[in-house]
């Protein structure tokens, strides 16, 4: 794909918001899953109503949450789009991509991890894929090898997620994959849980999706 699509996730201070949306990023994502560090509570709705998003999606980041809470956030928040980072169907896939962004996450840890794309193809707009863990859900914050996305032969693009540094830059300038959207980026840009570093988020960015 020509336009590298760059995600910032995790967000919560107004403030970092503000300062990150100057960025030129494509999305901005919102946890929506209580066991998270980052998770947004619906006190901040008013907060983030104020805002000024651009052409800056807003994404909701959730993990096999009851369709009817997803889609009160959604309203609470103007989301544009949901992540879905558990074991939601491609029916609810489905009922959601009706009327937004829909981007299903999967977990890898082999080449066979990919299998579990299939049923979602027709379903969702992006795939997110992200490093397999036995005990967490959502984000682990933790590489899987990249050369097992050799095995992914699409139609849906992805985004790259799960442990990526300012430092993998000169290895995602050159990334080469017909289906690679873009990436995610999370907690290797963070001073804290929720809080992102500008000055590096800015950086990155820029070098990503400068011309090669």
């Amino acid at each position: 794909m020509k336009h590298k699509q760059m995600k910032v996730c995790g967000m919560r201070n107004v403030e970092n918001i503000q300062q990150i949306l100057k960025s030129n990023i494509d999305y901005i994502g919102f946890i929506f899953y209580e066991k998270s560090s980052r998770n947004v509570k619906d006190s901040q709705a008013t907060k983030f109503a104020h805002l000024d998003f651009g052409n800056t999606k807003k994404i909701g980041v959730f993990v096999d949450e009851k369709i009817e809470i997803v889609k009160d956030k959604v309203e609470k928040f103007k989301l544009d789009g949901v992540q879905l980072h558990g074991d939601e169907s491609p029916d609810y896939c489905s009922a959601l991509s009706k009327d937004l962004l829909v981007f299903k996450a999967i977990a890898i840890k082999s080449r066979q991890d990919f299998d579990a794309a299939d049923a979602y193809h027709d379903k969702v707009a992006m795939m997110l894929f992200d490093t397999k863990s036995d005990k967490l859900k959502g984000g682990t914050g933790k590489k899987f090898d990249w050369s097992l996305l050799e095995s992914y032969k699409g139609p849906t693009p992805f985004l790259l997620s799960g442990g990526i540094q300012p430092s993998d830059i000169d290895i995602l300038k050159t990334f080469m994959h017909p289906y690679f959207a873009g990436v995610d980026l999370n907690s290797g840009f963070e001073i804290s849980p929720a809080l992102k570093n500008e000055n590096l988020i800015t950086a990155f960015t820029k070098a990503f999706k400068a011309n090669k």
